[in-house]
Order: structure tokens, then sequence, then C-alpha cells
């Protein structure tokens, strides 16, 4: 049987729109963003950043997803997600008057038009990671709230199933990756399977069909 014959089966025809209503999220897939030439990541390191500042896009108990976003804010983000500055981002998130200076000196060096520029990029970057999160955790419950030490558990668990560095985990994993392996990892512990939304008579009928080819 030839490819094309193959796959005008009307088996496999009906078992590949299937799967194509259910095709992966491109964003996990992605690294980081590059931001007017800034290499920005957010990790669990980088959300342990961003958390330990109370930045506003993620850490107000007053602010939502669709509020707008100060400059300061977004601004504060793109300094703490950069890759150039964790090194001193590491040292001074904790210091609002230290990281204020930087942040600062950062916004300084755009005009009112580049600033807008860098919001709106900012903002939509942002705003697909939040929303991505949220989604993932629709099912866990409201309470969202941080732990102080959330991140030595996500470290524990990646490193312990994957034997990845600390470093890597920590500063280079996007964090909804991060998030979706967690996942993985407590679902196999507990003998379950991730939900994928194929029909098993789809499944069953792939295998079938992969018999057939292969036979």
């Amino acid at each position: 049987m030839d490819l094309n014959e193959f796959q005008s089966r009307k088996e496999v025809r009906a078992a590949l729109e299937c799967v194509h209503g259910v095709a992966p999220s491109l964003y996990p897939m992605r690294d980081g963003v590059l931001i007017d030439g800034f290499t920005c990541r957010l990790t669990i390191g980088t959300l342990v950043l961003l958390q330990i500042a109370q930045n506003e896009i993620f850490f107000s108990d007053e602010g939502q997803i669709d509020d707008p976003l100060s400059d300061y804010a977004i601004f504060e983000c793109l300094w703490l997600c950069c890759e150039d500055n964790l090194d001193m981002a590491v040292n001074i998130a904790g210091d609002k008057e230290r990281l204020e200076k930087q942040v600062k000196k950062l916004m300084g060096g755009y005009f009112a038009k580049e600033r807008q520029r860098i919001h709106r990029e900012i903002s939509a970057w942002i705003r697909t990671q939040v929303t991505t999160v949220e989604q993932m955790g629709s099912d866990e419950g409201d309470d969202s709230t941080l732990l102080s030490d959330w991140w030595v558990d996500a470290v524990d668990i990646l490193a312990s199933n994957y034997s990845w560095s600390e470093e890597f985990i920590l500063w280079r994993l996007p964090l909804i990756r991060a998030m979706k392996y967690q996942e993985a990892i407590a679902l196999r512990i507990n003998d379950e399977q991730r939900s994928t939304d194929i029909k098993d008579e789809t499944v069953e009928a792939l295998e079938l069909l992969e018999k057939e080819k292969n036979g």
C-alpha cells in the first residue's frame, strides 16, 4: 500500500482529523523571546525574582490580567527576565531602591514612542504566558498563592526525574514547559495517563492501520 492510498483511506482521514483537533500549543516550545535585542525568559528562577520584587503583573492583589499594565511594571519585568541581568538581578530583586534605579535607567534609554512599542511587546508576551499558566492551573482550584520556597520542590522534582542541572531548570527551562513536565511526572507516579481528547476508537484505528502499513 503506497502512502497516498494509505492516507486517503476513510479510517486514516478520520483519525488524522481527530489528531489535528488536539494539536499542541506552540508557546511551550519556545525557549524565550527576543525583545529589542534582549533575550528574555520566564522560568522558575525569573518568576521567583518577579515574586521577590512583587511585580504587579504577576503578584498584585488587585491587578487582573486584563488591567492596564504600568510602564514601570513592564520594564521591571523586562529587566528581571533579561538573560544579561541575571547575575545582578539575584542580588537586588529584593532591594526596592537598587532595583528601581536599574529599571528607571532602562526606561530612560527610550523615547516615549519606543517605550510604547516595548510596552506592547512585553504585554503581548506576558499575557500569553500568564493566560497559559492560568489555563493549566484551572483544575487546581482558585488558590494561586505561592509558598516562599515553592521553587525548591519544583527543581527537586524535575532534577530527580530527568537529571537536569539546577542552572538549566532555574534559568533556561521555560516555566510553562516545566509545569507540563511536573504534571506528567505526577500522573506517571499515580499511574495515570495524560488526557489527549483522542477517542479510544481513533487510537485503535491508528494502531490497526499502523500494523497494516508496516505488515
